[in-house]
């Protein structure tokens, strides 16, 4: 994918000029060769995490959709933490037997290494916060926000130390550009972000069925053109950096419907709303939909909440084009979400609903999936709802002999 190639690139040219810089000056050590390669290489993994959360459309073509952006955020993330802890062991390990100790772990002996010990005390307080702490949202948030401190630390450290990117000129300003790239994508979707436009909706009418909700908006300015299949980011008009995401279930005009499972604080939150009050949407995200037009024969899977991309997908479905639409749950919800699929079915005969309940039937199986849809491994097999369901029978239906490239699922979890 060519968002990965261009980040592996990156990486790789970080390590021709690293090699061109030990031309100049070589390591005097393997220990100090390694220490040096692996901050080089996590401090751009690092800047890369801040890149890949602005959000930007142009990212996310490049990747194929935002919640593969994010996939890759978080692997990223976790490489960077991985090569930044290493980097200071490798300097301890290379310090011994001398009692240099101090130097590398207590902040205050000089100001370059006091930056970047701070630097990795600070990512390590933010990431422990976000691995091992269950957090809400919004606080699982602001611990990714205030990352941008370990960014500024770490590339302070990294311009002030006497290594090779004080003596070799390349390799210091291709750091220091992705550097100050990091910041500027931090600043940006730390304030300009939430500053830009956002489009007001009107709620029209809300309605509550035991844990679910759905919300007819209208566009209060010119709308947002959503696309079959595709998302938006709501939030509040007195907490708009507080967002979250929610499918569309139908977008007509300036008109849009939307399903949300109440589940925890901000979706309890919009319980509260009536009809006349306003929310404000980001968009259009998401790329799930995007092989409907070149498919002749689609085979979608969804689970619980992951019901509401497929209904504006549904209604795309034309005459030239046969869907078979598994649906599951531990208990069928309301008429209220799964009627207008019903509905469709009646109308076409392209358009095949079946619902099934888990708890009296059990899981669904590739294998079944499969045999009852035809056997066809040139169709598509789309698929949204836990990840775990989505994981399990990706595997399964590759086994069957299905390509990669026709099982398409979106991960919708973003923390």
């Amino acid at each position: 994918m060519m968002g990965w190639t261009i980040i592996v690139l990156s990486q790789l040219l970080t390590v021709a000029l690293w090699m061109a810089a030990k031309v100049l000056v070589p390591a005097l050590t393997p220990a100090q060769a390694g220490t040096q390669i692996v901050a080089l290489l996590g401090i751009m993994c690092l800047i890369w995490t801040f890149v890949l959360a602005i959000r930007h459309s142009a990212i996310e073509n490049l990747f194929g959709g935002l919640d593969k952006v994010y996939k890759a955020h978080h692997i990223l993330g976790g490489l960077a933490f991985i090569l930044l802890l290493n980097h200071a062991l490798l300097l301890i390990v290379g310090s011994m037997p001398a009692d240099t100790l101090a130097l590398y772990l207590i902040p205050g002996t000089s100001l370059s290494y006091s930056l970047g010990i701070l630097s990795l005390y600070f990512m390590l307080f933010l990431l422990a916060l976000t691995f091992y702490i269950p957090l809400p949202y919004r606080y699982w948030k602001w611990t990714h926000e205030w990352m941008g401190i370990v960014i500024l630390l770490g590339g302070l450290h990294s311009m002030l130390i006497s290594s090779d990117t004080a003596r070799y000129m390349p390799l210091r300003y291709w750091i220091l550009s992705w550097c100050l790239i990091a910041v500027c994508a931090f600043l940006y979707k730390r304030f300009i972000y939430y500053l830009a436009k956002l489009t007001t909706y009107r709620i029209v009418t809300i309605v509550k069925e035991q844990e679910l909700l759905l919300i007819s908006l209208e566009c209060l300015g010119e709308p947002i053109r959503f696309a079959p299949g595709q998302f938006g980011f709501f939030s509040l008009p007195n907490k708009k950096r507080d967002d979250h995401a929610f499918s569309i279930l139908s977008s007509t005009g300036n008109k849009l419907i939307v399903g949300i499972k109440v589940l925890g604080s901000f979706t309890n939150k919009l319980t509260e709303l009536k009809t006349g009050d306003e929310l404000m949407i980001k968009g259009p995200y998401g790329k799930f939909a995007d092989k409907m037009t070149e498919s002749k024969h689609m085979v979608w899977v969804a689970g619980g909440i992951g019901i509401t991309p497929f209904l504006s997908m549904a209604k795309a479905v034309t005459n030239e084009q046969k869907v078979e639409m598994y649906f599951c749950a531990k208990v069928l919800p309301p008429p209220v979400m799964t009627e207008p699929f019903a509905s469709l079915s009646a109308r076409n005969p392209q358009f095949v609903w079946l619902p099934c309940e888990t708890s009296k039937g059990g899981r669904l199986v590739a294998s079944n999936i499969f045999a009852q849809t035809g056997s066809d491994k040139n169709a598509y097999y789309m698929m949204c709802g836990p990840k775990g369901m989505m994981e399990g029978l990706a595997e399964q239906f590759a086994l069957l002999g299905i390509k990669r490239s026709h099982i398409i699922y979106e991960d919708f979890s973003f923390k």
